[in-house]
């Protein structure tokens, strides 16, 4: 710092104060496109998009024994251990239990871990074999609808619930970080629910299998007139929607 004057024969001296500082690079980028394949009935391969190019990356596993209620640590899985040495951002999970409901966790991780990237995790899922899987979606009482990354591409994802009447579309698209996503919307109320929702997805080479059904016609339809140009349709699906999940 220095005091300067209009005279510049009277400025002060410099007074200089060092002060340590400590200095981190850019946060990685939190990662995307999660995706889980189901190989064999002990083999899940995981693979994600890198926001940024790291130093290491690292995938670790956990078991849920209660969906949404009790979880195990943490922990690298084999397989997927010397995923920061290649520098890659896919790894097969090898010598899995099938029927266990697993989640995995993805983070970059770099030399300073304070720039290390927010976590991505995956939903709860749980498979007996290649082609047909289920994802946990537990309760929503904030809004009607929510949604859920389904980790594979699916022909049909149907909701189970654990009680009451209920009802429920699922239906399946994709946004650029979320490459196969279904939105799970509540259809027979304008609230959301407090029950545990399940998916159970079949994949599309599989979808010959799948029963066909013929939806029940909607009841209770109703308008109310909001304006002059427009109104607002209300209307139940009663206890089947048939093929058509997403109505």
């Amino acid at each position: 710092f220095q005091a300067r004057c209009t005279d510049p024969a009277l400025d002060s001296m410099f007074n200089v104060t060092k002060i340590p500082t400590a200095t981190r690079g850019f946060l990685a980028g939190i990662p995307e496109n999660l995706t889980a394949v189901v190989v064999s009935p002990s083999e899940v391969n995981v693979t994600w998009l890198a926001r940024r190019l790291r130093l290491r990356r690292m995938v670790r596993l956990v078991r849920d024994e209660v969906p949404g209620f009790t979880s195990r640590a943490w922990r690298v899985q084999q397989g997927c251990d010397d995923t920061a040495v290649r520098n890659i951002t896919t790894c097969m999970l090898e010598g899995l239990d099938p029927g266990v409901p697993i989640s995995v966790m993805v983070q970059e991780t770099c030399v300073d871990p304070r720039a290390n990237s927010p976590v991505l995790q995956s939903p709860i899922f749980q498979w007996t074999q290649p082609g047909r899987w289920r994802i946990y979606v537990g309760t929503n009482t904030q809004s009607i609808r929510t949604s859920v990354n389904i980790l594979d591409q699916a022909a049909r994802c149907t909701y189970v619930k654990e009680c009451c009447s209920d009802e429920f579309t699922v239906c399946l698209d994709s946004v650029p970080t979320v490459p196969n996503r279904a939105v799970v919307t509540r259809a027979d109320v304008l609230f959301g629910w407090g029950q545990q929702i399940w998916l159970n997805c079949t994949a599309p080479e599989l979808a010959h299998e799948l029963p066909s059904q013929t939806a029940v016609q909607p009841a209770g339809l109703s308008m109310v007139s909001l304006d002059s140009t427009s109104a607002r349709a209300a209307f139940l699906l009663l206890d089947s929607v048939g093929d058509c999940e997403c109505a």
